[in-house]
């Protein structure tokens, strides 16, 4: 699902980049911020109800390194973030 939703970002990146470039010149970079909608409630179900530390901080490293090993190769400059 992350590869789909970075390849409908990358879509709209193409989209937007010629309007960017007019109105920043040669400086215009974008940042895409991924938000995690749902990880706690997901957590909480494999966690019977408890949030887990250990595996919330699994699951948004493999996120993190995972939107890095995707958008990387598709041009995008990504963060995850809360």
């Amino acid at each position: 699902m992350l590869e789909r939703a970075l390849g409908a970002l990358q879509e709209l990146e193409r989209g937007a980049l010629p309007s960017r470039n007019r109105r920043a010149g040669a400086r215009a970079r974008a940042l895409h911020a991924m938000v995690p909608v749902g990880l706690s409630e997901a957590l909480r179900v494999l966690g019977d109800g408890e949030l887990r530390g250990d595996q919330e901080g699994r699951v948004l490293a493999f996120l993190s390194e995972a939107l890095e090993r995707f958008g990387e190769p598709r041009g995008l400059a990504l963060v995850l973030t809360p």
